[in-house]
């Protein structure tokens, strides 16, 4: 992957340069792009149309074939609500899109949204030389998981379709409960090149946050107005994505982390380091574990981390035993009477045995190999799903979900992907790389 363009909203931090792997300041000022991007020094999101005009001269200047359809403007913008009562905190989410269609079929355009984005407005028009516009809100959406992280889905979005030689243009409006932590999105589409990219992040000024991208050119700006920072990349002339979601990792990719904010004075820490970060697994993993028991005696005398690792192993599954998310534990004596351990479970019951054999073990949260790598000095939230337990004395993983893995080695969907190791007492967390080892 080519070199990450960072810009980080951080007060206290001194001016540097823009560029490749480049960090700005919101004291730096750098307005790249002098507000010609529309809404780039506002507080609010971009909720307008644009001129009609504008827009049509913009299709007359395609500069990339003109077959399909092709985006000409994909602008993201997120807001960010920190107040120190996240129940009461309302962060939005801002997509607008102008597509103009030369020939065929309109495609769906496929979207990355936070899984607790709620779509709240769509407004739509389409714009026909010498017309009038046709507004309504005829926007479609249906969503699956997403191949970026598990706290993101992809939305499927299918718009109006003018006539040939048309535009059709969308805003569509997402809120999402609590502070806008965390948020990644391939930038563009795979069947439809984009003209314009811009990619905006909304911060208040006591908030802390990071916007990262591996798109080559991406241009940083950094403003600020009204008590909040904005900061942002541009890019123009966009390929299409790659269709095959194997090859996406290899693909421009871009996110955005809120690192903690203080209003009031009420401190919050969301990804300042990989242990806050955790802290959301320590509190579903790790406190809940020894509840889990019930009470109850352990159901094998283990004689080392092996042997519990083969009894754990030994237990029948459950039907959608994968499938079970990694803060849904069950009752353990409950689930191995009837059969029903899923592989969440599991990790817990081989906690259960290392904890009695006085076997020494942290737990940690895994992450595919098929999802994009994390940098080490980014953490970010929600990009772990797999619990697994890791052995500090023998510097080895033990993945009791998966029957043929001795120790040391991870399901396969597992291996060469990334592990949080949870922190605990006075050790912080760590962010290591998985083995591809195979039994």
């Amino acid at each position: 992957m080519s070199a990450r363009t960072s810009i980080d909203a951080c007060p206290a931090a001194p001016r540097q340069p823009l560029g490749a792997a480049s960090r700005v300041t919101n004291h730096a000022m750098a307005v790249i792009l002098a507000c010609a991007l529309g809404a780039c020094a506002s507080t609010q999101p971009q909720t307008v149309f644009e001129d009609p005009a504008t827009l049509h001269a913009e299709r007359d200047e395609w500069r990339l074939p003109r077959d399909g359809t092709a985006v000409l403007r994909y602008h993201v913008e997120g807001i960010v609500d920190s107040r120190p009562d996240p129940n009461r905190a309302t962060s939005s989410l801002v997509i607008h899109l102008v597509a103009a269609r030369f020939s065929g079929p309109l495609p769906a355009l496929e979207l990355a949204l936070p899984a607790n984005a709620t779509r709240t407005r769509t407004s739509t028009r389409i714009l026909v030389p010498d017309a009038p516009d046709a507004v309504g809100n005829t926007a479609a959406e249906t969503r699956r998981p997403s191949d970026l992280d598990p706290s993101i889905e992809l939305a499927s979005i299918t718009l109006p379709t003018p006539p040939e030689g048309s535009l059709v243009e969308a805003i569509l409006t997402y809120e999402l409960r609590g502070t806008l932590a965390s948020d990644a999105r391939w930038l563009g589409f795979t069947n439809a090149p984009v003209g314009e990219l811009l990619l905006r992040y909304s911060l208040p000024d006591h908030a802390t946050g990071t916007l990262s991208t591996t798109l080559p050119g991406a241009r940083p700006i950094t403003t600020a107005r009204d008590g909040r920072t904005l900061i942002a990349v541009f890019a123009q002339d966009l390929a299409p994505l790659p269709v095959d979601p194997a090859q996406r990792p290899l693909a421009p990719m871009s996110r955005y982390v809120t690192i903690n904010a203080a209003p009031i004075g009420y401190a919050q820490d969301f990804a300042s380091t990989w242990s806050s970060v955790a802290s959301p697994y320590v509190a579903g993993v790790a406190d809940r574990s020894e509840a889990l028991t019930d009470g109850y005696a352990v159901p094998h005398k283990a004689t080392g981390a092996a042997d519990a690792l083969a009894w754990v192993q030994a237990r029948p599954d459950r039907p959608d035993a994968m499938a079970v998310p990694w803060n849904a534990p069950a009752v353990l004596p409950e689930a191995i009477a009837t059969n029903t351990l899923s592989a969440v479970d599991k990790t817990h019951l081989l906690a259960w045995l290392l904890r009695e054999a006085k076997v020494p073990y942290l737990y940690a949260m895994g992450r595919p190999a098929a999802l994009p790598p994390l940098a080490a000095d980014l953490p970010v939230p929600g990009a772990f799903a797999a619990p697994l337990l890791f052995l500090p004395t023998l510097g080895l993983f033990a993945d009791p979900a998966c029957r043929e893995c001795t120790l040391g080695q991870v399901r396969p969907a597992l291996r060469g992907g990334q592990a949080l190791v949870l922190p605990t007492g006075t050790l912080a967390a760590q962010l290591m790389t998985l083995k591809t080892d195979s039994p």
